[in-house]
C-alpha cells in the first residue's frame, strides 16, 4: 500500500514541530550553565532572550522564504541552522557569544523550519481536512 503524498508531508511536519519544541528547554539548559560555569541568572537567560528576538522577526522572513523557494530547501536550511547552532556555540564558553551565536542562529533556524511545516501540508488537502492537519501538528 502506498501512502499518500500529503501524509508524508504531514508526518515530516509533525517532526519539524517535534524540533520546534526543543526551544522549550531552555530552561534546563540555562540552569546547567548556571551550575557548570557559574553564569548568572540573567547571563543563563540571554541566549534565549537573543533566540525569541531572532525567532519572532525571522518568520516573517521565512514565511516568504518558503513561499518563494519552497518549504523543503527552507526546512532544510533551517535545519541546518538549529545543528549549527548547537555545534558552533559549544566551542564558547563566554555567555555572549554563547548568546549571539546559538540565539541568532538556532532562532533563525527553528524560524525557517516552523514556517515550512504547515503551509506544506495543508497544500495537500482539501479545505475539509485542514481541521485534521491542525490537529496533528498541535499533537507533535
Amino acid at each position: 500500500m502506498k501512502l499518500y503524498q500529503g501524509w508524508k508531508v504531514t508526518l515530516a511536519g509533525m517532526g519539524i514541530n517535534f524540533l520546534v519544541g526543543m526551544s522549550y528547554t531552555w530552561s534546563i539548559f540555562g540552569r546547567g550553565l548556571s551550575t557548570q560555569f557559574g553564569w548568572t541568572q540573567a547571563e543563563a537567560a540571554l541566549p534565549y532572550t537573543v533566540y525569541i528576538f531572532c525567532y519572532s522577526l525571522m518568520m516573517i522572513v521565512a514565511g516568504r522564504l518558503q513561499d518563494k523557494i519552497g518549504p523543503r530547501i527552507t526546512a532544510t536550511a533551517g535545519s541546518i541552522l538549529v545543528g549549527a547552532s548547537f555545534i558552533i556555540s559549544s566551542f564558547f564558553l563566554q555567555p555572549y557569544s554563547v548568546a549571539i551565536i546559538w540565539g541568532l542562529l538556532f532562532g533563525a533556524g527553528l524560524a525557517c523550519c516552523f514556517a515550512s511545516a504547515t503551509p506544506a501540508a495543508v497544500k495537500w488537502f482539501a479545505a475539509a481536512l485542514h481541521w485534521l492537519l491542525s490537529c496533528s501538528h498541535c499533537f507533535a
